[in-house]
């Protein structure tokens, strides 16, 4: 399909790339400089924000019409030559650029998260490219993702011997349902019929894992450490169930990397009465696959198959998710206890199952305040916090019946009812 494009010279493409490099380190180092600690006051006096805005416009690729913006690392396109026929080498919208990414991150164990098959390619989704349309939030927490992608020189890179370059995906609403349509035709009715974004959005971000292989984060997530430290191994020793005795033994390569949001002791109330359907319960805000993974096509499967159902939570989110991944776990070892992946009894250490990895609630909720609600949640200083999530729920409105639902929840102990409850 693209046999007839020509080769440019290989000075004029040396010469290209080394001006694009250092006209894109001198504006980094600013945008570092900025980026820490930033105060976040309006746009108008946002350095962040300004900052930002000239990374998307001179680093970053695409825009409004082309799907998304994007970053693949120079050293990732620096040999074309073993790319199939179907792969676009000069991405012209976030879709080819996407299948680029996916391709290229194979050819280099560097491009994946270390002791996994899982590439580094962040995907995050938001309804607009448009900086200048953001919350300060949302600004504070991309900042965080994008510096790490485009940082080739991250404390992360010294410490871990690891290349701690990424690919960054930021898509559109427009990218979203171009990809859904070309990559799931015969779905994409369904996923247009989703009365509202964020069915669309939950299901996107399974989706685009699944299809293409990443790191997927919520807009309002800040990573703490680069994707490429996440798995060490210490992460995939033997671990056993105190309550059966049986241990499980992970697979040398981890291809699925999942979060613990919920964290309560096994057949008590607690999780009911804080809105959640599990003791112990998977978030959605954030998760990393391997492209293809089984777990993340049930996903898919579960969506098609609920029909008018359309609650958020039990159709696309973590109810749902946490479904699909324990009953994954099981096909692998049925003598898997779901609540043994709690963490409350052993400090909270991540533990796998085959290729599953779960992480303890630290993971990717770190720095809940103590007391009620914090389930063993450690700081974010933590060696085990990976990201934090800053809550912006831009999809939840508030409602005074909801409201009301959750103080009988949690102050009396009733309206049990209104959590479909598993365990």
């Amino acid at each position: 399909m693209w046999t007839s494009l020509r080769p440019r010279p290989l000075s004029r493409l040396i010469s290209v790339r080394r001006l694009s490099l250092t006209f894109a380190g001198l504006l980094f180092a600013a945008f570092v400089l900025y980026t820490r600690n930033a105060s976040l006051a309006g746009h108008a006096e946002n350095k962040q924000y300004e900052l930002l805005s000239q990374v998307f416009e001179n680093i970053l690729t695409g825009g409004e019409a082309q799907g998304g913006k994007w970053y693949i690392p120079p050293s990732w396109t620096s040999n074309l030559t073993h790319l199939p026929k179907t792969i676009n080498p000069n991405p012209t919208t976030i879709l080819d650029a996407v299948r680029l990414a996916s391709d290229l991150s194979t050819l280099n164990k560097n491009r994946q998260i270390p002791n996994t098959n899982i590439p580094l390619i962040v995907h995050q989704t938001y309804k607009t490219t448009n900086v200048q349309k953001w919350s300060n939030n949302v600004i504070e927490c991309v900042s965080g993702w994008v510096a790490m992608a485009i940082d080739w020189h991250s404390r992360t890179h010294h410490r871990t011997g690891a290349s701690a370059e990424a690919a960054y995906f930021m898509w559109n609403d427009k990218g979203m349902e171009e990809a859904v349509n070309y990559i799931w035709p015969d779905s994409y009715p369904l996923y247009q019929s989703l009365p509202v974004p964020v069915l669309k959005a939950d299901t996107f971000r399974v989706f685009t894992v699944h299809s293409f292989g990443g790191i997927y984060a919520d807009a309002d997530t800040r990573p703490l450490r680069h994707p490429a430290s996440w798995v060490g191994l210490s992460d995939l020793t033997p671990w056993m169930d105190e309550k059966t005795g049986k241990t499980f033994t992970p697979a040398r390569e981890v291809g699925l990397i999942v979060g613990v949001e919920c964290d309560t002791p096994e057949g008590g109330d607690q999780f009911w009465r804080m809105g959640y359907a599990h003791s112990v319960e998977l978030t959605n805000w954030a998760f990393a696959g391997r492209k293809g993974h089984p777990a993340l096509k049930d996903m898919l499967e579960s969506v098609a198959g609920k029909g008018d159902a359309w609650d958020p939570l039990e159709v696309t989110g973590p109810y749902r998710l946490t479904d699909v991944i324990a009953e994954y776990v099981r096909k692998i070892d049925g003598d898997v206890r779901w609540a043994a992946f709690s963490g409350l009894h052993d400090g909270g250490r991540s533990k796998a199952v085959g290729d599953v990895l779960v992480l303890p609630i630290t993971g990717f909720s770190p720095g809940r305040s103590s007391g009620y609600g914090n389930m063993g949640s450690k700081p974010t200083t933590h060696h085990d916090a990976r990201l934090v999530h800053m809550a912006s729920g831009s999809w939840k409105h508030f409602d005074l019946a909801v409201e009301l639902r959750k103080l009988c929840r949690t102050v009396f102990a009733m309206c049990k009812a209104d959590i479909n409850v598993r365990e």
